[in-house]
C-alpha cells in the first residue's frame, strides 16, 4: 500500500509504502464503503450537464432508453426520490436485480425514498421488505390506494429538481419525458404530497 500527501501543491509531496496487513485492511474497508455510495462518473457527468442548462427538455421513446434513464435518474439521488405510479407500468421496471440494487445504495447513502402506487402488488412489497430488512436506520416508505384513480403514468422526482415522467402513446407503447423545469416539478410535488398525506391519514384512520 502507497499514500501519497500533499499541501498547497496539485503534486505529491511525500509518499509513504507499507506492506503492514492491518494498515491494508483497514484502507481496503474504507474503500469499499465510499466505493458502494458513490455515484459513477457517467451518472455524474449526466447530472452536471442538465445543471448546466437552466430549463432542459427531452423525449425518449423505446423500452430501453427510458429504463436507462430510469436507472440514471435513480442512481444519481442524494436526498429525496419521489416515485408515484400505476402499478402496472411500474411492474414492467422491478423484476430485474439492477432496479433494486440502486435502493440498496441510496438507502447506505441517507436517501428518502417514498413509492406511491395506485394498487397493491405483494411482488413489489416483497422487493422492499427484502431491502428494508438490510437497513434498520433508513427504510424505503410506501403507501397505496385504489382510490386513486386510473394514473396510466409513473413519474420519478429526484431531489425536487429533475422529473421523468413516463405513459403511453397511441399504441400502447411507452413514451418519457425528462425536465428540470422547477413549475413543472412543483405541480407534480404538490400533488404528490396530496395523495401521500391522504393515503397516510387514511391508514391512521385505520389503525385507530
Amino acid at each position: 500500500m502507497i499514500y501519497f500527501f500533499n499541501q498547497d501543491t496539485e503534486k505529491p509531496e511525500q509518499g509513504f509504502f507499507s506492506n503492514s496487513k492491518v494498515l491494508v485492511d483497514q484502507q481496503q474497508q474504507i474503500f469499499e464503503k465510499l466505493w458502494e455510495v458513490a455515484i459513477q462518473l457517467s451518472i455524474r457527468s449526466k447530472e452536471l450537464k442538465h445543471q448546466e442548462s437552466q430549463e432542459f427538455h427531452k423525449m425518449l421513446t423505446g423500452f430501453i432508453e427510458i429504463r436507462n434513464e430510469v436507472y440514471s435518474l435513480i442512481a444519481q439521488s442524494k436526498r429525496d426520490l419521489v416515485i408515484y405510479s400505476s402499478i402496472k407500468i411500474l411492474n414492467s421496471f422491478i423484476y430485474e436485480d439492477s432496479f433494486w440494487n440502486h435502493y440498496l445504495v441510496l438507502l447506505k447513502r441517507g436517501v428518502n425514498i417514498r413509492i406511491l402506487t395506485d394498487d397493491y402488488d405483494s411482488e413489489l412489497l416483497r422487493h422492499i421488505n427484502e431491502i428494508n430488512r438490510t437497513n434498520k436506520n433508513n427504510q424505503i416508505q410506501i403507501g397505496y390506494s385504489n382510490k386513486l384513480g386510473n394514473i396510466e403514468e409513473l413519474m420519478i422526482i429526484c431531489d425536487g429538481k429533475d422529473l421523468l415522467r413516463i405513459t403511453y402513446d397511441n399504441l400502447r407503447n411507452f413514451v418519457a419525458s425528462f425536465t428540470n423545469k422547477e413549475h413543472q416539478i412543483l405541480v407534480q410535488e404538490i400533488l404528490f404530497e396530496k395523495y401521500w398525506n391522504e393515503i397516510k391519514s387514511l391508514a391512521n384512520v385505520n389503525n385507530n
